[in-house]
Parts: C-alpha cells; structure tokens; sequence
C-alpha cells in the first residue's frame, strides 16, 4: 500500500557504478539500478516498453524516459532527448506501480539509473 510519493530515483540512489550489466532478451544492456528497479517495484514491463521504442530511437544516443503515475491510477511514459525535445509520450491506462515517478536514462545500448552514470 502506498503511504506517500514516491521517487524510485529517491529508493534506489544508492546504486552507483554498476559492477555488472545484465542482458535484456531483446539485446540491450541494463544496469543493476535497473534491475532492482525492476525486482523492488515489480515493473519488468516498463523496462520491457523501453526497450521495445528502441527500434524507433536506435539513432538517439541518450534519451532521458520520466514515467508518472497519476491520481486515477493511469500513468504516462515520456522520452526526451536531453534538450526537452519529446521523442515519444505513451499513456498508460493502468497500472499498480508502487511508485509514482523514475527517471531512467537510455544511453547508446544500455539502460541506466541517472545515479549509476
């Protein structure tokens, strides 16, 4: 049960300088932040919707994706360039993400918390 706001950059700054890289089935690498993301707040599906844009933003070298739960429940994934321009908005009906806001950053082929870069 969620008892406030909640920031998955906030939880889990403690990781910094990945010590291993793990591989997504799809090809890309993510870091451990990443995958304790993934454990700690259930959300395999968003690492799995970001990896799944790839195909589309391949020449985009970094991409900076910010992922809000709203009041009602839905949530919106939004990837920038790192200059605010918007290279992708998905709005997501649903979800039950005992988080309300991350901040994950997609460099070159690796998927990364902004504390482990």
């Amino acid at each position: 049960m969620n008892y406030g706001y909640i920031n998955v950059n906030d939880t889990l700054k403690n990781y910094t300088n990945s010590q291993s890289w793990h591989r997504h089935i799809l090809g890309m690498f993510y870091s451990d932040g990443i995958k304790g993301m993934c454990e700690i707040f259930q959300c395999y599906w968003l690492l799995n919707m970001i990896v799944n844009y790839q195909n589309e933003l391949e020449k985009e070298e970094f991409q900076l994706w910010s992922f809000y739960k709203l009041d009602d429940g839905s949530a919106i994934l939004i990837c920038e360039d790192g200059y605010f321009n918007i290279l992708r908005l998905q709005e997501i009906p649903y979800t039950d993400i005992e988080a309300n806001e991350a901040k994950i950053w997609v460099e070159f082929n690796l998927i990364l918390l902004p504390s482990e870069h």
